[in-house]
């Protein structure tokens, strides 16, 4: 039980050691990603099927079905069970456990369940066609702190912990990650959490579902990503209520766009001491330059 949501389940392992024969001939046992197929079931009807590594399906899920905005708040959901064995995330609303309807019942959510957007596959029955919703317009009524504020330390602090071997990654491949870094008082800096997966939006999805799970409203975090900043990823990172969305990356145009709208400090090509800051830059506490003597 966490908080007043019930949550089972348990995490895949993420990888496999196979034999590879290194560039001197030598068989070397090396670990590769494992995929797994999750499916993802709101009440009594499958919504969508992922490729995953597994290591936290449940938050994946709920952030997955968080970004479909079905409901206005965690609250509406009673239940999170992971089922390995059926390679499943069954999430059940209140309205199941307390009229017995499940959440398809409502016009107005299935309405607003829009296709997974090259994510997973939709299930039949929710009259999906096309694509996601633009992310411009999933962003309207949604805006990070205005007042927030990113020391120059702390932002060198997260790119090289982000980028280091010790970051939690799963496998030591360079798949997609995602990290949380806290900004707030003693704890600016540190790592709240950390995914890895096959997908960017995955783990965009896993760090945002544990958030939900937790109740945070990411006023005072830093979301750090190896995802190109497009619209969706900004507009995910709007969602968690983040105000600061640094990258590995550049973002593209309308990214940018869309992160000048909303509010968003966004921080690009963020490698080593190096780093562009495309929006927000009032958010940013420069360090003051010394003069050489």
């Amino acid at each position: 039980m966490r908080g007043s949501i019930e949550f089972t389940g348990q995490a895949q392992a993420p990888s496999i050691d196979v034999d590879a024969i290194d560039e001197h001939g030598r068989t070397v046992p090396t670990p590769i990603a494992l995929e797994h197929r999750l499916a993802i079931r709101l009440d009594d009807r499958e919504l969508a099927t992922l490729r995953t590594l597994g290591t936290a399906p449940g938050p994946l899920a709920l952030g997955w079905l968080r970004r479909q905005r079905i409901f206005g708040s965690i609250d509406e959901i009673v239940a999170v069970h992971v089922d390995l064995d059926r390679a499943a995330v069954t999430i059940t609303s209140r309205l199941l456990r307390e009229t017995g309807l499940p959440i398809r019942g409502q016009a107005d959510a299935a309405e607003q369940l829009p296709a997974p957007g090259g994510t997973g596959t939709a299930a039949a029955g929710f009259g999906l066609a096309g694509g996601s919703r633009n992310p411009m317009a999933q962003s309207a009524d949604i805006r990070p702190s205005p007042g927030a504020r990113l020391s120059e330390e702390v932002l060198h602090t997260v790119i090289d912990r982000a980028g280091s071997s010790d970051a939690g990654r799963a496998i030591p491949d360079a798949l997609p990650r995602c990290t949380l870094f806290s900004n707030a008082g003693d704890s600016r800096g540190e790592i709240l959490h950390f995914a890895q997966d096959l997908d960017d939006h995955h783990t965009l999805d896993a760090i945002s579902g544990q958030m939900w799970l937790d109740r945070a409203d990411g006023a005072d975090a830093i979301l750090h990503t190896t995802a190109v900043p497009t619209p969706a990823v900004v507009a995910r990172c709007a969602q968690m209520g983040v105000p600061f969305l640094l990258s590995t990356s550049g973002p593209t145009q309308t990214g940018l766009e869309l992160a000048r709208q909303i509010g968003i400090t966004l921080i690009g090509r963020c490698r080593g001491r190096h780093y562009r800051v495309f929006t927000g830059a009032q958010g940013l506490l420069r360090a003051p330059v010394t003069a050489l003597a």
